[in-house]
């Protein structure tokens, strides 16, 4: 009998669903506003169960994985959390891709289960490549034209279940999200039971999550979804310094309103950075070098997207599932917790790497 060949190793890690995974993230959540401990995550210096919150704030920075967080770690807002909280490595789903982490956290289930893996696929129900977000065909300029056809969001996407979850618990959830977006099927979707609420700007966005935190007193979740910087490292790569200048701008924004919007401000509240993925350049054992310039788009080609999936132009719908999730650092997502009221004002000691950031550490706002 012909011996099998080992399986080449291209440096791919697979997620760990059982506790150590993106996916895990929702479960934890209803766990930190109910006080039941049923998430397998747990992050490091966390006891399971050991307390329930009023209030859980999550800041979803897309594109913010491990890889970026070792790059910025000596940035105040990384060491505070570092600090008065914890900071976790965790893996990205498979594939690593906005679409099927945002649908998770969500839906509170995996992207196998959900089915939202990319913002372009084929689906059966229509017999066509879609683009969810857009909730109409790809390739489409038009929004929303599955809905002139009589296809409904509730016959192609999945509901937003965490809400939908909380709410019979007594917690509402609150999503402010892009205003290109806000209106569209697939969020009204996701954000099932939920109030959702559009900003323009990051800055306003973070207003607007002060405000509701001012104003709501009853239990929440209350999610800020912010993709800019996944969206500069699509336009010029990830090693380019227009994408760690936006990344810099991006934690000084949260730095800023992290010290004087909410640390202090807001008792039993718990606040987490969260992250799906990273970008990579390099060497992809799927489809070879890759620059900023050469990878794959993921925008369907010229082909009629109505004609049966056997006719799909495979040469350019194969890149659209794929050019996210290569390589290990694709797959190293992060989780950073704080709460808000466990801040001390005097000055914590802090050990720097070298003499070199001895002055950075000195500075720190702790």
């Amino acid at each position: 009998m012909k011996r099998r060949r080992p399986a080449a190793d291209h440096g791919f890690i697979r997620p760990n669903y059982n506790g150590g995974s993106f996916a895990d993230i929702p479960s934890l959540v209803q766990d930190l506003l109910t006080g039941v401990a049923t998430s397998a995550l747990q992050p490091v210096g966390w006891q399971p169960g050991s307390r329930r919150f009023q209030r859980v704030v999550t800041l979803f920075v897309d594109a913010f994985g491990w890889r970026f967080f070792e790059r910025f770690q000596d940035h105040p807002l990384l060491r505070r959390f570092a600090n008065a909280g914890s900071v976790t490595k965790i893996t990205s789903q498979f594939p690593s891709t906005t679409s099927a982490h945002v649908t998770t956290l969500y839906t509170g289930v995996p992207v196998g289960q959900h089915g939202v893996y990319e913002w372009f696929y084929y689906e059966p129900q229509v017999d066509a490549m879609i683009a969810p977000l857009l909730f109409s065909f790809a390739g489409e300029e038009q929004r929303e034209t599955l809905v002139n056809q009589g296809v409904e969001g509730p016959s192609i996407l999945p509901f937003g279940q965490v809400s939908r979850t909380l709410a019979a618990q007594g917690v509402r959830s609150y999503l402010v999200q892009p205003r290109d977006f806000f209106n569209s099927t697939y969020t009204k979707q996701m954000g099932d039971s939920a109030r959702m609420i559009p900003y323009l700007t990051m800055p306003e966005g973070l207003a607007t999550m002060t405000q509701t935190l001012r104003n709501v007193k009853e239990p929440m979740w209350l999610i800020g979804y912010f993709g800019m910087f996944d969206a500069v490292c699509h336009i010029h790569g990830p090693e380019r310094p227009q994408s760690d200048a936006d990344l810099e701008a991006t934690l000084d924004i949260l730095e800023r309103w992290v010290t004087r919007d909410v640390l202090g401000k807001f008792s039993d509240t718990l606040l987490m950075i969260i992250a799906d993925h990273i970008h990579f350049m390099g060497t992809n054992p799927l489809m070879g070098p890759t620059t900023a310039r050469s990878r794959p788009t993921r925008t369907p080609c010229s082909i009629s997207t109505r004609r049966p999936a056997s006719t799909i132009c495979a040469r350019c719908c194969a890149p659209i599932a794929a050019a996210s999730f290569w390589r290990r650092p694709a797959l190293a997502a992060t989780f950073l917790y704080m709460p808000t009221t466990r801040i001390s004002t005097k000055r914590r000691p802090c050990s720097p790497k070298s003499s070199a950031n001895a002055a950075k550490c000195a500075a720190l706002p702790q």
